[in-house]
């Protein structure tokens, strides 16, 4: 129990002057709350009110940017669920059914109003739960002292998190760059978009947010990728083919590894080549054969004798000059090789150009699954 706790307070990421700050603007609205409360419903109504305001401080000063703090939840969520708690207990004679229904109604009226505001249940069972102090106000508990509660709050939040360091409050005064119709920006956004709506349920989280996340996440990858050298993410003791290996065992070996491409190299295992199935593609195209599989078995189909007019070995259809890559080069020096050449494969060599491994685009899109840690685990 004492190590999970332990671990809690060491896993979290948020500052502890950012802690201080949010609860001290916590003390200071409360504090304004607390006497306005005990002034309308004397201290016998005043345990239930304060408890709503309780927990919307702990939204407007502990997460202002999430969609549950901004003003219209705020505002309207307390409003929309006074109505509804004061109008059950004026209908409903049995407190139980009263309240049960009004936090139920309240939940679902603001899920269509779009203010879902997670203190107006409380708010809404204050006004059947209250005391003869809250139920003699009627309707009247909407102005005094709700209205006045819910005023100081906001004016609390606007005055305090737009004068604390990185805090701006509402979220639409946060600056924000409109991106270009049809950008990767506006693409980006659209998706994201689009994803939460597929959720299907509410998520305290906004767009404008998880844009930042996905920013502060590529940058984090890129500082990575850059901190990565190929021998990091290569796979070693790479498959490899000699000049005159037929073609035939070439194939064979990439389909039953389920790879695209195979470096071939000499005596001294330097890479001469690379064969690849645009390679073999390139020479299926040019035989004869009613259908695709024949056409494979007649390229693949070693000819007796000693004359040919196809090719036979995996020198006869390899792609040259290889290019490649020394094991200790960062990881981002291989994108703009890929790109320039237009393959999906590179050798990686050693420092006297012998072939360690090799890196494919599956082998940098797994390098987003690593974290620094993985990185200096890695054999290499």
């Amino acid at each position: 129990m004492l190590g999970q706790l332990v671990k809690a307070f060491q896993s979290d990421n948020i500052s502890i002057a950012e802690k201080l700050l949010s609860g001290m603007a916590s003390l200071a609205a409360m504090g304004t709350v607390l006497w306005i409360s005990n002034y309308f419903l004397g201290k016998e109504g005043l345990p239930l009110v304060v408890a709503s305001m309780g927990a919307t401080a702990v939204l407007l000063f502990a997460v202002p940017q999430g969609p549950l703090s901004q003003p219209w939840p705020l505002i309207g969520g307390h409003f929309i669920s006074a109505f509804i708690g004061v109008t059950c207990a004026q209908q409903l004679h049995d407190p139980l059914i009263a309240g049960a229904l009004a936090v139920g109604l309240s939940i679902s009226v603001m899920y269509f109003c779009q203010c879902l505001h997670p203190p107006g249940g409380a708010t809404a069972l204050t006004a059947v739960w209250g005391g003869p102090a809250v139920h003699q106000l009627g309707y009247g508990f909407l102005f005094t002292p709700l209205a006045l509660n819910v005023a100081v709050m906001f004016a609390m939040a606007l005055i305090l998190n737009n004068i604390l360091p990185r805090r701006r409050y509402p979220a639409s005064l946060r600056k924000r760059t409109q991106p270009i119709p049809g950008s990767k920006s506006d693409v980006r956004r659209q998706g994201l978009e689009s994803a939460l709506q597929k959720m299907g349920t509410f998520i305290d989280i906004s767009v404008e947010e998880l844009e930042q996340i996905y920013s502060l996440a590529k940058q984090s990858q890129q500082q990575l990728m850059g901190q990565a050298t190929c021998a990091d993410i290569m796979t070693p003791n790479v498959i490899t083919a000699d000049y005159d290996t037929p073609v035939e065992q070439v194939w064979e070996w990439m389909i039953r590894h389920r790879i695209r491409g195979v470096p071939v190299v000499d005596r001294k295992n330097f890479v001469i080549g690379m064969v690849t199935t645009r390679d073999f593609l390139k020479q299926v195209l040019k035989m004869q054969g009613k259908t695709w599989n024949e056409r494979i078995k007649r390229f693949l189909t070693a000819t007796p004798g000693l004359e040919t007019n196809k090719p036979e070995v995996a020198g006869h259809i390899m792609s040259r000059p290889a290019i490649t890559i020394e094991q200790d080069k960062p990881v981002a020096d291989i994108i703009p090789l890929l790109a320039k050449h237009g393959i999906h494969h590179i050798p990686v060599v050693d420092h006297d150009q012998k072939i360690v491994g090799i890196i494919s685009e599956h082998d940098l899109i797994k390098l987003l699954d690593l974290s620094p840690a993985d990185l200096s685990s890695q054999p290499h």
